[in-house]
């Protein structure tokens, strides 16, 4: 059996990390985190605003990475997950939640049904996801 690693890009916040986990888990992903977020003054910009740029991120990222998925969530991970699908051709880049930037950034988003988007890259969810299983309720 092949293991595909991924990249969780988030700004930290508890929801999104959650979320990002919750979709890894799903995948039976392993995985590691990269907390990221916009400089000032970008992460005041709207995001279709920010260039793709190393030097706007406010966090560690590599500029090649050896993962073959990326999960990012919430505003302030968009850049550095573009930034790093253009210098990693491979990579397969989810979001999670509505980007607001062209959606064919991205060869998957998931976002919940109450964002209301569309797409043919776009799997909508019920409600948000989140990374408690079935197995780790039972056993509780």
């Amino acid at each position: 059996m092949r293991y595909f690693k991924a990249l969780l890009l988030t700004e930290g916040a508890h929801g999104m990390v959650s979320q990002a986990e919750g979709l890894a888990k799903a995948l039976k992903l392993d995985f590691n985190h990269c907390f990221v977020n916009l400089k000032k003054p970008w992460r005041y910009f709207p995001i279709k605003l920010v260039p793709v740029s190393k030097s706007v991120i406010d966090g560690k990222i590599p500029n090649q990475i050896e993962n073959q998925v990326l999960i990012s969530c919430g505003k302030n991970s968009i850049i550095s997950s573009l930034f790093l699908k253009r210098n990693n051709k491979n990579l397969f880049n989810i979001h999670i939640q509505n980007p607001k930037v062209n959606f064919s950034n991205f060869d998957l988003i998931v976002a919940p049904e109450h964002d209301q988007i569309k797409g043919n890259n776009v799997l909508s969810t019920f409600g948000a996801l989140h990374y408690i299983t079935k197995q780790e309720i039972d056993n509780s």
